[in-house]
């Protein structure tokens, strides 16, 4: 985002997806500074999820991605939707967005498999 060290304003709209996705002061500092920010800067300030050693990065996040793959489906796209949601809409709204994702699960044959799968002590196995 060196836009400013030229004499430009951000475009694209990158000024209103930094401002989302970073908070205020750093998103601010990006775009006013026009300066590169290390990984390790974006971690401390939780933009960045995980770092790794140097050379290892695809094996942790074939790993992490492995590990993800072992949740429900069904379960992972209402839980993203939700969070998509929270930034658009009042608690009350989010609440019943909750609910209704809650009782869709409930009653979605994952729910049994991994409520099973936990009182046997083994890892359910997701259709």
């Amino acid at each position: 985002m060196s836009y400013a060290r030229v004499g430009l304003t951000p475009d694209g709209g990158a000024s209103w997806f930094l401002s989302r996705a970073l908070p205020r002061t750093l998103a601010s500092e990006v775009l006013l500074e026009a300066k590169p920010i290390g990984a390790v800067r974006l971690h401390e300030v939780g933009v960045v999820n995980r770092l790794t050693k140097k050379g290892i990065a695809l094996d942790a996040a074939i790993a992490w991605a492995n590990d993800l793959g072992s949740v429900s489906p069904k379960a992972m796209a209402r839980i993203k939707s939700l969070i998509n949601a929270a930034d658009v809409q009042p608690l009350a709204a989010h609440l019943d967005m909750e609910h209704d994702a809650f009782v869709d699960s409930l009653h979605h044959g994952d729910a049994l498999e991994g409520i099973t799968a936990f009182l046997d002590k083994r890892q359910p196995n997701y259709r």
